[in-house]
């Protein structure tokens, strides 16, 4: 399928979400280490927070995403689609997906978090307003490997923009493969082919995949990597004689 339509829209709905719950939990953070900071006096509790605020933000976005893809998918669908398990399926796998999603954010935060209270605990000088200032970035940003194999951190804009990209990429293509699956039941073999944006900005991951069915150069859809805006191309599968 061409991008999905009203991408932008969905990616600046998960930029928002990322950006207000990690800075909310800054602030809450620093108030539960007090005055001196403690980590040892942040509770299991804000981190249950910062996912349940988190997941709550994602999942209707995710699950919208699904549908939007659905929809367009069943515009050239030859089958009439059962929409009552289309959305069934765009409710449990946003649920599903959505909580997944944040544990891996919150496990990469804590252990990002961990290496600043080191730091800031064995060196001399530091005051409350260095740590804030240390902490208030790092709810927010997070680690991820980039296409060339190398790992960093990106700022908190870059970072709600790479995962914004990546997970509306991975919500179109479930939504899709939703309807796929229900013309497949129908009896009708679809194949899966790969399609990047065909452009100088194409990694050198996507670039061989361009063209290609499932099966040969690849096997898992995209997002192949994080920030991958590829997707999906169906076409009925020719049998042969």
């Amino acid at each position: 399928m061409p991008e999905l339509p009203g991408r932008s829209r969905w990616e600046a709905e998960l930029r928002r979400a990322f950006q207000l719950v990690g800075q909310a939990n800054a602030e809450r953070m620093m108030e539960w280490m007090g005055n001196p900071p403690n980590p040892a006096n942040i509770p299991m509790s804000f981190w249950n927070a910062l996912g349940n605020g988190w997941r709550d933000r994602f999942e209707p976005i995710l699950m919208n995403v699904y549908l939007e893809s659905a929809r367009e998918m069943v515009a050239v669908s030859p089958i009439e689609i059962n929409w009552t398990a289309a959305n069934e399926n765009a409710a449990k796998w946003a649920r599903s997906y959505s909580f997944r999603l944040v544990r891996q954010i919150n496990t990469t935060t804590e252990q990002r978090l961990q290496t600043i209270f080191d730091d800031f605990f064995t060196e001399k000088g530091k005051t409350v307003g260095d740590l804030r200032r240390l902490i208030e970035p790092e709810v927010q940003d997070l680690t991820v490997r980039l296409q060339d194999g190398t790992l960093r951190m990106l700022t908190a804009k870059e970072r709600a923009k790479l995962i914004a990209t990546t997970e509306v990429t991975r919500a179109s293509v479930e939504g899709e493969t939703g309807i796929i699956q229900q013309i497949k039941a129908a009896g009708i073999e679809m194949v899966a082919i790969w399609e990047t944006q065909m452009d100088q900005k194409v990694c050198p991951i996507c670039r061989p995949r361009q063209g290609h069915e499932r099966g040969n150069g690849w096997t898992e859809p995209p997002p192949a990597h994080p920030g991958c805006f590829c997707n999906l191309r169906y076409e009925p599968k020719v049998r042969e004689r």
